[in-house]
């Protein structure tokens, strides 16, 4: 197939050169096929055929992605309509069923001032007026309500509502939900006991002389059978080293009776001997 000769323009693009009919044209597959084919095919500019071709592939998915976004766009207008069609409705409820009374209510019992009135309704009445309106009633306050004839507005009483104070504090809350008198802090500390303490207990034996504490001296480092202080109950010896059970004036068959004994307390108890470990 004999390809179309293109004159292709020089950079930059002369101010009457047809730009928008080579675009047309170039627009069309077969004669965007047959310029890549065209340019591919001459030596002078072989390379920028694949320039030329990347370059038509990214326009394309641009066209595309712009495509989406217009879609896109038209969707979100449509839904802003419909739900500012909804938010009109619903105005147009609220205001059918009282909403003015709604608002009267908000600016009673909001501290902000009211805003000033329209242009068409009347100017606020003069203190005089107000004075004598607010000293008619103790229990009901007036207060102007939009009517039919907005030059013209009414006054309706209305009831006052007590609010009630609760009268103490609720701690399971940090913040106070009224007034407390004279609170009780129970915290308080407590005075201190009058009871004496209870006696020191006899130590634990230990099997390692490094940990063990004498109970008749009161230092540790060493059992109290060991410490110069001690006295053996059977010879009333002051030489360290035996215990009752281990004095010498003790019968024979008595000499060895801690290495059968797993409990000295009970042993003790039922053969009538001392406690083992002095």
């Amino acid at each position: 197939m004999q390809t179309p000769a293109i004159t292709i323009p020089t950079s930059p693009v002369e101010p009457n050169f047809p730009i928008d009919t080579l675009r047309a044209w170039f627009r069309n597959p077969a004669n965007r096929d047959a310029t890549i084919a065209a340019v591919a095919n001459t030596p002078s500019l072989s390379n920028a055929a694949g320039i030329l071709f990347d370059i038509v592939q990214i326009r394309q998915e641009l066209v595309k992605q712009h495509e989406l976004n217009i879609k896109m766009i038209a969707t979100l207008e449509k839904e802003i309509k419909d739900t500012t069609t909804v938010l009109d409705n619903m105005l147009l409820l609220l205001h059918s069923s009282g909403l003015q009374e709604v608002l009267e209510d908000a600016y009673q019992s909001s501290p902000l001032p009211i805003p000033p009135p329209s242009g068409n309704s009347q100017p606020p009445s003069s203190p005089s007026t107000e004075s004598s309106i607010s000293n008619s009633s103790n229990d009901t306050v007036l207060v102007p309500r939009a009517d039919d004839q907005p030059n013209r507005p009414s006054l309706v009483p209305r009831k006052k509502v007590a609010i009630k104070k609760p009268r103490y504090y609720r701690r399971s809350t940090p913040y106070p939900h009224g007034t407390r008198e004279n609170p009780i802090d129970l915290r308080t500390p407590s005075p201190p006991s009058t009871m004496t303490p209870p006696p020191k207990q006899r130590p634990t034996p230990c099997a390692d002389p490094k940990l063990a504490e004498c109970f008749t001296c009161g230092k540790s480092g060493h059992w109290a059978s060991h410490c110069n202080k001690f006295v053996c109950k059977r010879c009333n010896s002051r030489q360290p080293g035996h215990y009752p059970k281990r004095c010498p004036t003790a019968e024979p068959e008595d000499n060895y009776d801690e290495y059968f004994d797993f409990d000295d307390d009970a042993i003790a108890n039922m053969t009538e001997e001392p406690c083992g470990y002095y």
